[in-house]
């Protein structure tokens, strides 16, 4: 056993403890020192996986972006390409009313013509 004296300004007291009092008392405060380390290093395990996750996070919410804009292109391409075939409807039309115009005029040239050389015969006949 140990003697512990305790100092007061009026009483002397002195108790004893036993040891396996004092050794559970050691243990306790041994676990206590322990502990306190795991939770630092829990709380640091803690900071990490929260940087981590900020970091996935991020990860994530670019790729989403680049989906966003990836979808973006895509519909104005599609639009595009349907004001590109719409032209291209549009000038098949146009080329084929040319067509029947200039085959109208050489249709009309030619009997100007042949108009012409009768009218022409006929004066000089």
């Amino acid at each position: 056993m140990i003697a512990l004296s305790s100092i007061s300004q009026i009483f002397e007291d002195s108790t004893t403890i036993p040891n396996k009092q004092l050794l559970k008392a050691i243990t306790l405060i041994e676990k206590g020192k322990v502990d306190v380390k795991q939770i630092k290093l829990n709380n640091e395990l803690i900071n990490l996986m929260q940087i981590t996750l900020q970091n996935k996070d991020s990860i994530i919410s670019n790729q989403f972006k680049r989906i966003q804009t990836g979808d973006f292109l895509y519909n104005n391409l599609k639009k595009s390409y349907s004001n590109m075939e719409s032209i291209a409807t549009n000038n098949q039309m146009n080329y084929k009313a040319q067509i029947k115009i200039t085959k109208k005029a050489k249709v009309k040239a030619y009997l100007f013509l042949v108009l012409g050389f009768a009218l022409s015969y006929a004066i000089y006949k």
